[in-house]
């Protein structure tokens, strides 16, 4: 089945599934914390968990807002 999700979230008690690897690498960041994506505006530093909410907040730095 194509649309059959099969990417599996091993952390106890959680189990969610994902038809994408990334989606799950994504998810898994929730648990651990980890934010490897860094805004490098001067004094900002915020962390992300995923690029695009990354590159969401960079638009409050430069007012781009276009898609």
């Amino acid at each position: 089945d194509p649309g059959k999700k099969k990417h599996i979230c091993h952390i106890p008690e959680c189990g969610r599934t994902f038809r994408k690897t990334s989606l799950l690498r994504a998810h898994v960041r929730l648990h651990t914390g980890e934010r490897p994506f860094v805004c490098n505006w001067v004094f900002c530093g915020k962390r992300f968990t995923r690029s695009d909410e990354l590159q969401r907040h960079s638009r409050t730095h430069t007012g781009l807002w276009g898609h």
